[in-house]
């Protein structure tokens, strides 16, 4: 553990017995979303393994839909390996359907053929083909698995080996299982987003009807052998396990309130959207907040929100990339502009080490409301990208997170007063100097792009 994160491991446990202390009084903060859904189960994946175990066992156990909606889909292993999970499924006569982000689709043509032969529809939104330049800067960056209209998969893992831990530099994620009433309303969304006028069916050139592999070895350009090599190889290894699939709900206790937060239909900045939702809940924190967010740019909203919490006694502790461990230059400019403001007012900050980037999207509040999703606090999430997130003030829920909390804490530095890492004499620690040069110039443009951070 880094010497510093034993402050932020104090704040966590104090974190806990304060969710014990609200309970006990029966003081819950106000979430207010439209349409209260009260959900059986919601359950914490711990570790990539569980998530996409989870995920595997959902599609196999379907008994009549499974809707998929993944910001970007990879053309490797843990892609090929739930693209033939999926391909089984509808396979097996089960609806099955595939939203991507129509930038960052990257399923050979081959492929999506195959799938959409065997009966998988794939969608994109906002595909670059169409002639809407408005859609370019807008995208689908929701990552859902939704079965049979009552279990839930929402977080922040796209279908990419690096988010599943099995790339020589990977993301560090947070996924929730949900089973109950969200699960339904989270359907209802991504069919609202399926039928929309921002969506396009994928329609591959040459589009085979045959979808039987007619290869009697295994060959590396037959999408099927493909699909089935990627999967095999995951069980193999030990990673998937195929077969007789886990109950995820089975031994958990009944959640309490929980909601499925989301954008109507694409559309940004509309009453009751994720961003209001969110922001609310902040402005009612009445003890602590800690907020996890890989790219952090702070709104002229948010600022408020914050030192007007700061101003009323909340702790307000976050944790985000370090120079070391962000994947995006540019956004971390961004927040590097801000962070002096925000320390003074006493804002606490932690940056992730790495060498492994942060990638987790979660929020606790007072000890007990927990939000797990897609939205970054960032200008995108706010004004341009689709986001989901469930939120919920369920006990066990918030142990659950604070447990994975202390682990990201664990591998980070505290930001002290001057903008350094208490205890360090660099900046920048675990960065080279021509990372450290790049980013002079990347504070200078950044204010010029921030409603695109």
């Amino acid at each position: 553990m880094h010497p510093c994160a034993s402050t932020a491991d104090g704040m966590l446990r104090r974190a806990a017995r304060m969710a014990v202390l609200l309970i006990a009084s029966g003081v819950f903060g106000a979430l207010a979303p439209p349409q209260a859904a009260v959900a059986d189960v919601v359950r914490i994946l711990c570790d990539n393994h569980e998530a996409a175990q989870a995920r595997a066992d959902l599609i196999q156990s379907a008994h009549t839909e499974i809707n998929v909606a993944s910001f970007a889909v990879a053309d490797d292993q843990i892609g090929r390996s739930f693209l033939a999970l999926l391909r089984d499924a509808a396979r097996r006569g089960l609806t099955v359907r595939l939203l991507v982000d129509g930038l960052n689709n990257h399923i050979p043509d081959s492929i999506q053929r195959h799938l959409i032969a065997c009966g998988v529809q794939l969608r994109a939104y906002h595909p670059v083909t169409c002639m809407r330049p408005l859609w370019l800067n807008r995208r689908l960056h929701d990552k859902l698995v939704i079965v049979d209209c009552d279990q839930l998969i929402v977080g922040s893992r796209n279908l990419d080996n690096r988010n599943f831990g099995l790339a020589c530099r990977n993301y560090i994620d947070a996924d929730a299982y949900v089973r109950g009433c969200a699960a339904r309303e989270a359907r209802d969304y991504f069919m609202c987003v399926w039928n929309s006028e921002h969506v396009r069916p994928l329609q591959p050139d040459k589009l085979e009807v045959n979808e039987v592999c007619p290869c009697l070895d295994d060959d590396p350009a037959c999408p099927a052998c493909a699909l089935n090599a990627a999967l095999q190889s995951l069980v193999a290894s030990g990673f998937l396990q195929l077969g007789a699939a886990a109950d995820w709900s089975a031994g958990q206790p009944d959640a309490a309130e929980v909601y499925f937060l989301k954008d109507d239909c694409g559309r940004k900045n509309q009453p009751g959207s994720i961003h209001d939702h969110l922001m609310g809940l902040l402005a009612r924190a009445t003890d602590s907040i800690i907020l996890e967010s890989p790219y952090l740019v702070f709104s002229d909203e948010l600022k408020e929100v914050l030192i007007a919490a700061r101003a009323r006694g909340v702790e307000v502790v976050i944790l985000t990339n370090s120079l070391a461990s962000t994947d995006q230059l540019i956004v971390y400019a961004g927040y590097a502009n801000q962070r002096q403001k925000m320390l003074n007012h006493g804002v606490e900050f932690w940056e992730y080490a790495g060498p492994n980037h942060f990638h987790a999207k979660t929020v606790l509040v007072d000890g007990c409301i927990s939000v797990i999703g897609s939205y970054n606090f960032d200008p995108r999430s706010e004004n341009l990208n689709t986001e989901t997130a469930i939120i919920t003030n369920d006990p066990t829920v918030a142990d659950g997170l604070i447990k994975r909390m202390v682990q990201h804490f664990a591998n980070a530095w505290q930001i002290g007063p001057d903008g350094k890492p208490l205890g360090m004499n660099t900046r920048h620690p675990g960065s080279d100097p021509l990372r450290v040069h790049h980013l002079r110039a990347a504070r200078a443009v950044a204010p010029l792009i921030k409603r695109h951070l």
